[in-house]
């Protein structure tokens, strides 16, 4: 009988920790697919303004054109939901703990590495050529993420940006930018 009640409690306490968490699972409903939302409209735009050689058909954006509205779609029911769950009211509580953020070492890998893509994406590409601006986007990367020795660093940022390079514009024929 002891047994009994020992997992009845056990699951009750299973249940008051699960709590929280989905707490905080409505608050990131309405933040992170707002965020989505935007980030796919930008890119929506992006798409619609690249050449359209004869027909929208024929168009190199359509494919980024369709999956960014898919990507705002989805991200606005997921955002529905989270408002229906009193999201931005336990989003309130979530800023009062903004503080265990900044000890949170993923969220600021995470962070960097999205700060270092965004660098490459619209700093690097737009002014250096492909391959350096890919062969420094690596190092930077591989040396915040302390992966291995600087020589190494080097040849593999070396071989992988070269490697993707020839593919694309000498194998596959594609130009790069």
């Amino acid at each position: 009988m002891n047994e009994e009640k020992r997992k009845s409690t056990d699951f009750a306490s299973q249940g008051d920790a699960q709590a929280p968490q989905e707490k905080d699972v409505a608050a990131a409903d309405v933040v992170f697919p707002a965020i989505v939302m935007i980030l796919s409209v930008l890119a929506f735009y992006h798409a619609y303004g690249m050449r359209v050689p004869q027909t929208m058909l024929d168009a190199p954006g359509l494919f980024p054109m369709v999956m960014s509205s898919l990507i705002f779609l989805t991200a606005a029911v997921v955002f529905v939901n989270g408002i229906r769950n009193r999201g931005w009211q336990k989003l309130k509580r979530f800023r009062s703990q903004a503080g265990a953020i900044k000890g949170n070492v993923m969220l600021i890998r995470a962070l960097v590495i999205s700060a270092l893509m965004l660098l490459y994406v619209y700093v690097l590409i737009p002014e250096l050529p492909y391959f350096v601006a890919s062969f420094v986007f690596l190092i930077a990367l591989m040396l915040f993420l302390r992966s291995t020795r600087l020589i190494y660093i080097v040849v593999i940022a070396a071989v992988a940006s070269y490697a993707i390079y020839y593919l694309f514009r000498h194998a596959l024929n594609i130009p790069l930018p």
